[in-house]
């Protein structure tokens, strides 16, 4: 069933068959190949701490021996800086170490485990769709996504958040068609529902009458199977691809399915040439209640206990709502509240109270949703700005949670990657900018590119089991040094809302076509970085400080870069930024 404001009809749901492949020896030897990298690269990021520590003692003692109290503060400041840095690196190791050995370690379950689900009474599961003034389009294909899944007793629900009385002509036809499309959705899948509905029916009086004759009956669900297959083609071929939306939902979903219904045709219609071959009734009537009820970036925190609710796309019991439910007055009513919302990543704080209860979180290594990114600088810089904002409050609350007397799990590995995954982007983007102002020793400098190359050579290697490619390495990292101002003013505003006790409004991602202006500050910001970068290398190559130099000047052409390629024609004078409220 798919709901939106009203009732819906019944409808259904169909699947692609199950892609778990064992992995081959020459994969786990990839994945042992991987794993001695990462090994490696831990181990020299250790060794590069622990010089830090060793020089910084040095230098420390040398002005304390000089008489100069002041002096010791220099190296300090060096040392806290590449400590930083150094507190990234481990923590991404440690996680990609974490998500190897998930892979390694995890069997996926086997077609027959997965289809046994029919054989029983499933509990029900709700999709929730929100939507707020969301491209119809797009919130089409997440609901016909959502319910083309495979799974018995399910519900799609479509929750629309847009304003109920439109100021405009415009607005109240959408919000018309938002209305209208789980109704016309329903109605679609229905259609396809009701003869596999009616075969399942007559299947089971068949069993009940007489004995069944299973090579008829594999025959019969191979047509159908087959029927399905081209329901799939028909839906695709009426879907004119012009972005890669429309192309993931053609080839991602609809082709797939289609492929998967055609094969497992083929090898039902194989197995009736042979009456051994054939699903015996109990198996048949499996393969009936499946056609029945048809068509209505975590893992390696998951290892050691460390992962975060992704709010987009979860699975959550309810027995876990209620725990960290909390009774709170609204106009003069008591309601029930579930997800707390003192901050704008509601999931992140969540999942503290969530494993403060003692439950466990946990993100499969298989793929299962996809998210859009915003394609333009103005739409990311509202979106990544609004991540940024909320980390440094959630944080006393876990380390409420660390430093508590109960039981935690992988304590040690926890403190690494909630810590770093609540305050990276704020510690990481104030480190970066800290080697920019201040000249490391040639010890640190050393630290820092033995400790960075394994690094590189760590993430370059993620890439690549992700199916990039190496020479993505130097965009991504343009992509977060573009990213520094975004992350700096979301954590402005945690710490503003933390002295004033006052949340900040909350921004939506805006879902418009073309280009989204972008705050007049934040595109001031890329290009003061730029003349900063090109300074303090001019400054530096004066002075006489070649490494400090080039390391300034290296950034400042990927700041050309950015603002060249990145950032689109966006200008400090180009107006205001489209932000939606809500």
């Amino acid at each position: 069933m798919i709901e939106g404001g009203r009732p819906c009809p019944e409808g259904t749901q169909m699947t692609p068959r199950d892609e778990n492949v064992p992995a081959s020896s020459g994969r786990r030897m990839s994945l042992l190949t991987q794993m001695l990298l990462i090994y490696t690269s831990i181990g020299t990021t250790v060794v590069a701490g622990a010089l830090v520590f060793w020089l910084t003692h040095k230098f420390v003692l040398i002005a304390l021996h000089s008489g100069s109290m002041a002096g010791t503060l220099v190296p300090i400041f060096g040392f806290c800086i590449t400590c930083a840095l150094l507190f990234g690196n481990i923590m991404h190791q440690v996680a990609s170490l974490g998500h190897l050995k998930m892979r390694r370690d995890t069997r996926p379950p086997t077609a027959d485990e997965l289809h046994a689900i029919y054989d029983t009474e499933a509990p029900p599961i709700r999709f929730i769709v929100p939507s707020f003034r969301e491209n119809l389009r797009l919130v089409r294909y997440t609901l016909l996504s959502a319910a083309l899944q495979e799974y018995p007793d399910r519900r799609v629900t479509l929750l629309i958040d847009d304003p109920p009385y439109p100021s405009d002509a415009k607005g109240a036809e959408a919000l018309r068609a938002a209305c209208r499309l789980p109704r016309d959705l329903d109605m679609l899948l229905a259609r396809q529902a009701a003869p596999l509905q009616r075969a399942l029916e007559a299947f089971v009086e068949r069993m009940a009458d007489s004995a069944v004759d299973v090579v008829g009956e594999t025959r019969r669900v191979a047509k159908l199977y087959r029927g399905v297959s081209t329901w799939f083609l028909r839906q695709a071929a009426a879907i004119e691809p012009t972005d890669h939306m429309d192309r993931l939902f053609v080839e991602g979903l609809l082709l797939k399915r289609a492929r998967a219904h055609a094969e497992y045709a083929q090898a039902l219609k194989q197995r009736a040439r042979d009456k051994s071959q054939c699903p015996g009734p109990k198996r048949l009537l499996r393969v009936y209640r499946r056609l029945a009820a048809q068509y209505v970036v975590h893992m390696g925190f998951t290892r050691y206990s460390s992962v975060f609710w992704v709010g987009a796309n979860a699975v959550i019991r309810k027995e876990a709502l209620d725990d960290i439910r909390i009774p709170i007055e609204e106009r003069g009513f008591t309601v029930s509240k579930y997800i707390q919302d003192r901050t704008h990543i509601e999931d992140t704080e969540s999942t503290i109270d969530l494993v403060e209860k003692g439950w466990s979180l946990y993100s499969s290594p298989r793929q299962f949703a996809f998210s859009a990114t915003p394609d333009d600088f103005g739409s990311l810089l509202i979106q990544r700005r609004r991540w940024a904002n909320g980390g440094l409050i959630i944080f006393p609350k876990l380390l409420r949670y660390l430093l508590s007397r109960r039981k935690v799990p992988h304590r040690f590995f926890q403190g690494i990657l909630r810590s770093g995954y609540l305050i990276n982007l704020s510690l990481g983007s104030v480190a970066v900018l800290a080697t920019l102002v201040y000249p490391l020793p040639n010890g640190l400098i050393f630290c820092l590119g033995i400790a960075g190359l394994g690094y590189a050579m760590v993430y370059g290697a993620d890439l690549l089991r992700m199916g990039f490619r190496l020479r993505d390495l130097p965009q991504i990292y343009s992509l977060n040094l573009m990213m520094i101002p975004i992350n700096l003013g979301g954590a402005a505003k945690s710490i503003h809302q933390a002295w004033t006790g006052k949340k900040t409004p909350f921004h939506r991602t805006p879902k418009v076509k073309g280009r989204t202006l972008a705050p007049f500050l934040y595109v001031a910001a890329e290009y003061a970085l730029l003349l900063f970068c090109m300074f303090v290398g001019i400054i530096a190559f004066g002075h006489g400080k070649i490494g400090h130099g080039i390391w300034a000047l290296a950034n400042a052409l990927v700041f050309v870069h950015i603002i060249a390629n990145l950032m689109g024609d966006h200008i400090p004078w180009g107006g205001a930024a489209v932000e939606e409220s809500g």
